[in-house]
């Protein structure tokens, strides 16, 4: 597993072997809403310097910044009941054809705040080719052992980085046989992990997690209310709170137990561009 943790920066590799970048995003249903589209567009042309694409693939463009392209759900030709199977639909960025082959592309989920370099990720893609994910993180005590050392739970497909038809087999497969697939893996992070030939994690501080790496721990966060800020990285709010929930006023408290949080509102970073 050492190799995935492999460690490149942007000036370690050629971007003029991949001119075609593509940044890409996933919307459908009433879970999010365009302004999380419109964020992440935002943040994305604030640090990546790189000439890209933004394309967002839904089910509606309505009150989608009109510089986002749009392609249609039905384009990726997987089932809407993968929908509600653990976010299979995922899949359907690994289509043949769906980008012009050999592009870097780069997913990311609507509730990502960017507020980091992203040529660093387009530079490795591009330099090392395969399937590019975070690697799932781990609770306990592990954050206190060596990145090398620690148990390797798979990956996280909050973030993606691939070349556009590199990795096929991953749409191939599942779409030739699903619910094969829906029996053998939980979600669309499982089978990426277990399918995908060429697997890399992002390296480790690169993508960090609001509610464990940017507030305090308790009983700390009694007193130390206020988040910290990312210092050029990306920010997953997966699970609670979501990044608009710190935008209000007040305090915000969740968790139980050890895990208690308590967070003053709001928080600046993300206020700033909710309300942008």
């Amino acid at each position: 597993m050492l190799g995935k943790w492999f460690f490149l920066s942007a000036d370690d590799a050629s971007m003029s072997q991949h001119p075609n970048i593509i940044v890409v995003c996933m919307k459908w249903g009433t879970l999010y809403q365009p302004r999380h589209v419109n964020v992440l567009y935002r943040d994305t042309q604030r640090h990546l310097s790189l000439p890209h694409r933004f394309v967002m693939i839904g089910d509606s463009r309505q009150g989608i910044d009109p510089a986002v392209e749009f392609i249609d759900m039905e384009t990726i030709g997987i089932s809407t009941e993968t929908y509600k199977r653990g976010i299979f639909p995922k899949l359907g960025l690994y289509k043949r054809g769906l980008f012009p082959a050999g592009s870097v592309v780069l997913f990311m989920d609507l509730d990502m705040i960017i507020a980091g370099d992203l040529d660093r990720f387009v530079a490795r893609v591009a330099a090392m080719g395969g399937t590019h994910v975070l690697a799932r993180h781990v609770g306990g005590l592990w954050p206190l052992v060596p990145e090398r050392w620690r148990i390797d739970r798979g990956g996280n497909t909050t973030v993606i980085g691939f070349i556009a038809d590199e990795d096929c087999n991953l749409y191939d497969a599942f779409v030739g046989d699903p619910e094969t697939y829906f029996r053998r893996y939980a979600n669309d992070q499982d089978y990426v992990t277990a399918m995908a030939k060429k697997l890399h994690y992002w390296p480790h501080g690169w993508i960090v997690l609001f509610r464990r790496s940017l507030l305090w721990p308790y009983p700390l966060n009694r007193v130390f209310k206020s988040a910290l800020r990312p210092r050029n990285r990306l920010v997953n709010f997966g699970g609670f709170p979501k990044y608009e929930d710190l935008t209000g006023t007040g305090e915000l408290r969740f968790g139980i137990g050890w895990k208690r949080k308590v967070v003053k509102l709001p928080v600046d970073w993300i206020a700033e561009r909710w309300h942008d």
